[in-house]
């Protein structure tokens, strides 16, 4: 019985004992845990003593053995106890234990939070953070001996060390990492003139598997990695700024070769990256960009570097509300609502001497882009294209293809300034640094004396070369073989064309206001038509077509057609021009400007056919000139004194006219289009015969009493025929909407032309000084505009109004009264200065 309560007594000793060990072992660990904090501040002041570093004191450490994890929060490391150089919120890692005995490094989870960083790069390139520089980790007992050991020795170890290591099997040869977190990361840095600020919202990596090899050599590496973040960057020197909201994602898998880790092989199956709200200014260029989103997706993405570059991937991508301006006027130069590249296969190889590139894109979208929009500005846009789409593109080394190019309506707007300038074109002004001009300068002087003093030594060398061979008569093969910088032996391929088509979608609207000239030019031509088809140069035989319609100012008609061989060895193109109601009185600013004369009124309708073979072109032209008439320049503010010059075409111009006032020509012509020569001779005849057939033509005019009101007849000049005339037409001043008592007249007006379908005639405003906005108490004091008085702005008001008067007759002709808009011809504008005159609109018959 004794026996057994030893036993028992024993046993429980032995428990007791445990127990107190196990206890004190773990008082021990929690007494090193409670104590970690202090013990890593105590580490952290001994190690960085003469530094003046220390933790803040709220630093909190901890570590927990059961779980493995060890967590640090409210770290940051301070300068004399006041400054604070770097701090971060918090830090935890997870990991476990046992799987080191396999050789594996696993982390389960690694989260790093709320960092602030700001370094500063000096002059002398020392980096500073705060106040503290990073130089002063240098230990002073850098490249010193250990006190009592030998030269020998030193040099023994530091030969040891230059050795390579020997292979040995590596205690780690896997690393697993579960989660990588980083969260509310911001970084300043302020580097060579440049201040980086980097914020990080996110950046994740998962299931992060690293593959080692000998030595710890990276084989094969997969994760998973997202991040969001911010950047911005300021450059000093360039006035350069950046900013921008940066997403990406991604998947990689990567295998390193085993001998050369440069040498690896990169696939994904998808990459995204976003940039939102970016916004890039340029003070030197004067030039700012901004857009909402560019996104773009890269999948099935394979890539190496074994010898070269290879890759190949499936792209997709958009950019959004892309603006570009000048920085100092703030002026919107560019601006699209959007950019889409879709479903591009790309291959390239760089392996070989020559890039190597097999690119392909199903469609490229642009979507209601601008150029100069002038929103607030009282200017139209430069350009408004609704949409541009390119379908079915393809690019190798060989061949450049695409199959179809659409163009949506598209306007375009182009005002001229008195002095040539386009007002609604505004251009950034970079801005030039003068030293480095003179640098540039002085650099380009430099580089062009070398080449002088190279070229001198080579002739030199030739002339020794030649008297040499003279001297010694050995053959030119015996001398060394001279290079020269412009010998090319290798000869490079020649790249394909091919476009299927060119297309509208929409109509064109070109419109110009030219203010450089006196009247002012205005002009629309609205494209109806345009396509450009079966460019291909590997098929040389084949016929290129071009097609155009249009028209200018709503009646005049163009039609071109070209019927082309591009390639062949002498390029052919057959050419054919149509032109119907082209109005020459809206050409009279550039005539009248060049020549000193008037083009008063006249339509032109033209046929051209034209041959080009090679740089010969032969064709001929049929012209019909309608009631064209110039006269002297005498009033609107230009000269009054005129010489003979507009007169003596317009007499010459008259001989050519018919009975109804036409001039009808038959010109041909040819020549070679690197030396134009147009053959003038058969004009020339043309104008003797026309002259001499003249004096036997005379006007035939039928009856016109029923129309009273609205024609009368005159005896002309040489008392041979009549002439019939057309009475006024009264307006109301300072108005251009037509009245119900003018409509009428316009009424009796159009059945008169219809019924004498062969008579045209010219619409002529005539305005008065009434028509000015000039104030009832300045016609009292009769402080009114005169001739010599009237100033340009008054003049032009003037031109403006009679100019939609006249605009809203022919058009009341045309529509109203189903009068052929050929037979409604323009006429210029005039003024009468006499006191009592009335806005009036002349009618003359031709």
């Amino acid at each position: 019985m004794l026996t057994y309560s030893f036993i028992f007594l024993g046993v429980i000793m032995k428990r007791i004992i445990a127990l107190i060990l196990v206890s004190i072992t773990a008082s021990l660990i929690i007494g090193l845990l409670s104590l970690s904090s202090y013990l890593a501040k105590w580490a952290v002041k001994e190690t960085f003593l003469e530094q003046q570093l220390t933790l803040q004191d709220n630093f909190q450490l901890s570590y927990d053995p059961f779980i493995s994890e060890l967590t640090i929060s409210d770290a940051a490391l301070m300068y004399q106890n006041s400054e604070e150089l770097v701090s971060f919120k918090s830090l935890i890692v997870n990991f476990d234990l046992l799987p080191l005995f396999s050789k594996t490094l696993l982390i389960n989870k690694f989260e790093f939070s709320g960092l602030n960083l700001s370094v500063d790069q000096q002059a002398d390139q020392a980096l500073m953070i705060g106040g503290w520089s990073i130089a002063n980790l240098d230990s002073k007992s850098d490249n010193k001996s250990t006190p009592g050991e030998s030269n020998e020795n030193i040099e023994a170890k530091e030969t040891e060390s230059d050795q390579p290591a020997e292979k040995s099997e590596p205690f780690i040869n896997q690393v697993q990492i579960g989660s990588i977190v980083f969260k509310d990361l911001n970084v300043n840095a302020k580097v060579v003139k440049q201040e980086h600020d980097i914020a990080i919202e996110s950046l994740t990596i998962e299931k992060l598997d690293l593959q080692l090899g000998e030595l710890y050599q990276p084989t094969a590496l997969s994760f998973l990695f997202d991040t969001s973040l911010q950047y911005k960057l300021e450059d000093v020197d360039s006035t350069l700024s950046l900013s921008t909201n940066l997403f990406l994602e991604t998947a990689p898998d990567i295998i390193f070769d085993k001998n050369d880790i440069a040498n690896l092989q990169f696939q994904t199956e998808s990459l995204l990256l976003k940039l939102q709200q970016t916004n890039v200014k340029s003070g030197v260029q004067d030039i700012a960009l901004s857009f909402k989103a560019w996104q773009t997706n890269l999948t099935d993405v394979n890539a190496s570097t074994d010898g070269g570059v290879k890759s190949d991937l499936l792209l997709n991508s958009f950019i959004e509300g892309l603006n570009v301006s000048t920085i100092g006027s703030e002026h919107k130069m560019f601006t699209f609502e959007k950019l889409a590249l879709n479903n591009v296969a790309s291959d390239i190889n760089m392996t070989g001497a020559v890039l190597e590139y097999d690119v392909a894109f199903s469609d490229i979208q642009l979507v209601d882009s601008q150029a100069m929009p002038n929103k607030e500005e009282t200017l139209p846009a430069l350009l408004d294209l609704e949409s541009l789409s390119i379908t079915n593109g393809s690019f190798t080394n060989q061949l450049s293809s695409i199959e179809k190019i659409e163009i949506g309506s598209l306007v375009t707007n182009v005002v001229v300034n008195k002095d040539k300038s386009i007002a609604n074109l505004v251009l950034p002004k970079p801005t030039v640094d003068k030293e480095k001009a003179v640098t540039n300068q002085e650099n380009s002087q430099k580089n062009s004396k070398q080449v002088t003093e190279v070229a001198h030594n080579k002739a030199n060398q030739k002339s020794a070369n030649k008297a040499v061979l003279a001297a010694t008569d050995l053959p030119s093969e015996a001398l060394p073989e001279q290079t020269t910088l412009n010998d090319d032996t290798s000869t490079s391929k020649k790249m394909d064309i091919k476009l299927v088509e060119l297309v509208n979608a929409g109509p064109f609207k070109l419109n110009t206001l030219d203010l450089s000239v006196e009247p002012n030019f205005r002009s629309l031509i609205e494209v109806k038509k345009f396509r450009l088809a079966d460019i291909d140069s590997t098929q040389p035989q084949l016929v290129t077509t071009f097609d155009l319609a249009a028209t200018n100012n709503t009646y005049a008609k163009i039609n071109i057609s070209n019927q082309s061989q591009l390639f062949i060895e002498q390029p052919t193109h057959t050419i054919k021009v149509l032109l119907d109601e082209m109005d020459l009185a809206s050409l009279s600013p550039y005539v009248s400007s060049a020549l000193g004369y008037h083009i008063n009124t006249g339509q032109l309708d033209s046929e051209v056919n034209a041959k080009v073979i090679g740089n010969k072109i032969d064709g001929e032209a049929d012209l019909l000139m309608r009631s064209v008439d110039l006269t002297a320049i005498s009033n609107q503010g230009e000269e009054s004194g005129f010489s003979g010059g507009a007169i003596s075409f317009n007499y010459a111009l008259s001989m050519l006219k018919d009975g109804d006032g036409n001039v009808d020509l038959n010109v041909p012509f040819d020549g070679d289009l690197n030396n134009p020569s147009v053959g003038f001779t058969g004009f020339l005849s043309l104008i003797v015969q026309r002259a001499t057939m003249s004096a036997a033509k005379d006007y035939l005019i039928n009856t016109f009493v029923p129309y009273a009101n609205v024609v009368n007849f005159a005896l002309s000049a040489s008392k041979h025929v009549l002439k019939l005339r057309f009475n006024d037409l009264a307006l109301t001043a300072k108005k251009s909407e037509l009245t119900e008592t003018e409509t009428e007249r316009l009424s009796q007006l159009s059945l008169v032309l219809k019924k004498h379908d062969t008579t045209s005639i010219k619409v002529c405003p005539i305005g008065v000084v009434a028509d000015l906005t000039t104030s009832a108490e300045q016609i009292e004091s009769q402080d009114v505009v005169t001739q010599k008085s009237i100033t340009a702005t008054q003049v032009q008001e003037l031109m403006d109004l009679n100019q939609a008067r006249a605009e809203k007759i022919k058009a009341y002709l045309v529509n109203e009264g189903n009068v052929e808009s050929k037979r409604v011809l323009g006429c210029s504008p005039t003024i009468d200065y006499k006191k009592g005159a009335e806005p009036r609109v002349s009618f003359n018959a031709t």
